[in-house]
């Protein structure tokens, strides 16, 4: 991934932001999916490793994944200062 907004999140979140594994690969997960217009902003963007990721895209039912994104975003808003200015900064 080479957009620029991906690469600040790869660079300072280093641990899945639902079982907060740090030894994992992370994927970078929209919370609404792309192939729903999902865009590729901060606020819809989080970090989970690839069993989370399956579980979140696949996984859920249409309620759950809906109960899952509120949960995401308040975690969002709750990420360090210089995490959200860097993201901002490339967005």
């Amino acid at each position: 991934m080479s957009d620029p907004i991906y690469t600040a999140m790869h660079r300072n979140i280093r641990a899945c932001e639902l079982c907060r594994d740090d030894w994992c690969k992370l994927d970078v997960a929209h919370l609404e999916k792309r192939s729903q217009g999902g865009p590729a902003i901060r606020t819809n963007l989080i970090m989970l490793c690839r069993r989370c990721h399956r579980m979140f895209d696949e996984g859920m039912t249409r309620a759950g994944r809906k109960t899952m994104c509120v949960l995401f975003r308040e975690k969002i808003e709750q990420r360090p200062g210089e995490i959200t200015e860097e993201l901002e900064a490339v967005a």
